[in-house]
């Protein structure tokens, strides 16, 4: 296909690039653990678990934050808080608390926020612990 020089749309006045999501596409993709559950009893197996996840968002990076919640809504971990930007996104979780302690055995919330121009973005899953 071939590519020549002007505009596509009467929209902008000049050679602007600008790429849009349409509405009700989500920025965030879905976020999944592997393994969903895992037991962090630091035998070799299974000891962490990673959740990976999917920003689909163009240019500079944006405020984004992995947070672990038990289910009472309680913060149990932030695994990261950091910009990023358009990508595929790994962290792994080692069943720790934010003051180094194993968690206790149960079903942990995780939840990937993004602050955009259009607002705050949320991707959530959980996660189970045993020992």
């Amino acid at each position: 296909q071939q590519v020549e020089e002007g505009n596509s749309t009467l929209r902008f006045g000049d050679n602007t690039l600008s790429v849009e999501t349409p509405r009700g596409v989500p920025i965030v993709g879905q976020p999944t653990a592997v393994p969903p559950v895992f037991s962090p009893n630091g035998d070799g197996v299974n000891d962490r678990v990673l959740i990976q996840y999917q920003i689909r968002v163009l240019g500079v990076g944006v405020p984004h934050e992995l947070t672990v919640y038990d289910l009472a809504g309680r913060r149990v971990r932030q695994l990261i808080s950091a910009p990023g930007s358009a990508g595929v996104y790994e962290r792994a979780w080692d069943g720790m608390d934010e003051s180094g302690q194993h968690v206790l055995p149960g079903t942990y919330i995780y939840e990937v926020k993004l602050e955009t121009d259009r607002g705050t973005q949320l991707g959530t899953g959980t996660v189970a612990v045993v020992y």
